[in-house]
């Protein structure tokens, strides 16, 4: 018996080639016996698909593939003697296994054939691991059998809501939850496989689920539509869980661009970071090849930096034809799913050192407009402070009675006809009013100037009409950056955003050494600048915020902040005027600790 480990022979690439495995019979004893074999594509015999975890590197067990030896990881192991206790015979695809992981090219190859993997194959199995001590995951699945038979039955989903979603069976939707919110649903991978298999069948040890039976349950909680408030505890954190997220998409079928996979899934985890993109590829409606033939996004290269391939998704983000404007969100959303660091960017730009192309042409290429949603009005910036005792003197001077401050209800007497005109009824009413400052609010701000740490991460960039920051300040130590223009190391600016007079409430006020260029406040993400605003209980934001509103004739009721090449600030209306420049670099340099 040979001792040599297996090696895979290389794939055929060019004539679009794939390996499938069997795993061969034998007792509990015998050692797992594998034959890995290539077909072509197009001739491929039918095949289930796995999808799983791949666990801890350190822990591996060995298994014979064409006869060698070959290490595999212990979850895998764990699937494969379980498959063969089941007595699987069919054609099997694992990444782990089909695809040699040292070739690069190869790797590169099967990322994008990874969604016609999935959906070409009979069916998936997804592998949740080994069962706890007390089988809860068993019990989970049962559950899930339980109530989808009852959906199945004459009474259908009458009587599903009136038993199982009773407090008596509270316990049992706690467990569910908990099988929900297994490692295996965090993976970047499994949001492409499942999505993608045509039937999923989940393996838990020996215990197993049809996953069509999950699917009518989450049919029949839509279909009832019942309102938040109505809502069991148990259920809200039911709803909300990945893969009853997943299960949806499944059901409505729903595209997606990669733009709105990286808004859902930028959390989910992978070792691989740049799979954090490339694993979104395949079901990703606006990446790929056209019908002409043309490669629309990012594409899948193994061999890039990961500030390459964040380019790439800034390129893909950037104005054109697919979308008028840069999407920020997107650009901060992709700084937090690739984990860009200062390393990254400096080991990045230190690989330019005698290339021929310059990384400043690389940046020019990709600089892009930049048209925030609106840009708020910064009705005053109160110098850099030197002191908690000097920050409140500061703002102890502000003349705060011109401000407008959070919403409060009361009660309001009417006159009789006034009421009745307005609502059909009189007597007293509630309507929300607007009252001064919360009296603790300067103590809020305060209490962060002293406690926060996000205000050592505010830099003094120098003031332009562009968003682009200098290549030299990027590289900087923190410390150097915050010298920068600072020669005292004085605190950050205190910065006072309000312009009632236009509706754009409630106030804000926030630490930045820069002034706010855009800042969505509904939105959270959708900001261009740095800075550290503070909140109170009492400031309410719901909705739109106020200066998207639109005025009369549909228009737009814009307001603006805009800084002339001599840095002087200024308000406008014209929108065009709110146009500027930037490039990926500076977006992570402003965004990645916001």
């Amino acid at each position: 018996m040979s001792t040599e480990e297996f090696r895979h022979e290389r794939l055929k690439l060019s004539g679009s080639f794939m390996r499938l495995l069997q795993i061969q019979g034998g007792t509990k004893k015998d050692a797992l016996s594998l034959r890995i074999t290539q077909y072509a594509i197009h001739r491929r015999p039918s095949y289930v698909a796995i999808s799983y975890t791949w666990g801890n590197a350190a822990d591996t067990h060995f298994v014979r593939v064409n006869g060698r030896p070959f290490r595999v990881r212990s979850n895998l192991w764990h699937l494969l003697y379980h498959l063969r206790q089941r007595g699987v015979s069919q054609f099997l695809w694992i990444d782990a296994l089909c695809i040699d992981q040292a070739n690069l090219e190869e790797r590169n190859f099967h990322v994008q054939l990874m969604g016609e993997i999935y959906d070409r194959a009979d069916r998936t199995i997804v592998w949740l691991g080994l069962p706890s001590e007390d089988r809860r995951q068993a019990r989970a699945m049962e559950f899930v059998g339980e109530m989808a038979a009852t959906i199945r039955g004459k009474q259908g989903s009458d009587r599903f809501r009136d038993v199982y979603l009773s407090d008596k069976y509270a316990a049992r939707w706690t467990n569910l939850v908990g099988l929900c919110h297994g490692v295996y649903w965090t993976r970047t991978w499994i949001i492409q496989e499942f999505l993608q298999a045509k039937g999923v069948e989940v393996v838990c040890g020996t215990a197993s689920l049809d996953w069509k039976d999950f699917e009518d349950v989450v049919r029949a909680l839509r279909a009832m539509d019942m309102p938040v408030g109505e809502r069991p505890a148990f259920l809200d954190l039911f709803v909300h869980t990945l893969p009853v997220r997943l299960t949806a998409r499944r059901i409505s079928h729903t595209e997606s661009t990669l733009e709105e996979l990286l808004a859902e899934f930028y959390d989910s985890r992978c070792a691989e970071r740049r799979d954090k993109v490339y694993g979104m590829l395949g079901i990703a409606d606006d990446c790929g090849e056209n019908e002409n033939g043309a490669f629309r996004g990012p594409r899948p290269d193994y061999s890039k930096n990961i500030v390459e391939v964040f380019f790439e998704v800034f390129k893909y983000l950037s104005p054109g034809d697919a979308r008028k404007r840069l999407s920020i969100q997107g650009v901060c959303l992709a700084v937090r799913a690739l984990g860009i660091t200062q390393a990254d960017v400096e080991g990045y730009v230190a690989s330019f050192s005698g290339h021929k192309t310059s990384l400043e042409a690389v940046l020019s290429e990709l600089r892009c407009p930049l048209i925030p949603d609106y840009v708020n009005i910064v009705d005053e910036v109160l110098p850099g402070w030197t002191s908690i005792r000097d920050l409140r003197r500061r703002l102890d001077q502000v003349d705060w009675a011109k401000y407008v401050g959070h919403e409060v209800k009361r009660k309001v007497s009417r006159s009789p006809a006034d009421s009745l005109q307005r609502t059909g009824s009189g007597g007293r009413q509630t309507e929300y009013v607007r009252s001064r400052l919360p009296a603790d609010l300067i103590d809020n701000v305060v209490q962060a100037a002293s406690q926060s740490e996000d205000l050592l991460h505010l830099y003094n960039y120098p003031l332009a009409s562009e968003c682009v920051i200098p290549l030299k300040d990027v590289l900087l130590h923190e410390e150097d950056k915050r010298r920068v223009n600072n020669d005292g190391l004085t605190k950050p600016s205190i910065v006072i955003e309000s312009n009632s007079d236009r509706g754009v409430d409630p106030l804000r006020l926030g630490f930045a050494y820069i002034a706010i260029i855009a800042r969505r406040v509904a939105g959270g993400l959708k900001i261009v600048g740095r800075a550290r605003m503070t909140g109170h209980l009492g400031l309410r934001e719901e909705g739109t915020h106020a200066g998207c509103r639109k005025g009369p004739g549909g228009g737009r009721m814009w307001s603006g902040l805009v800084r002339s090449s001599d840095g002087n600030s200024r308000i406008t209306d014209d929108e065009d005027e709110w146009t500027m420049q930037t490039d990926p670099i500076s977006l992570w340099e402003l965004l990645a600790a916001g």
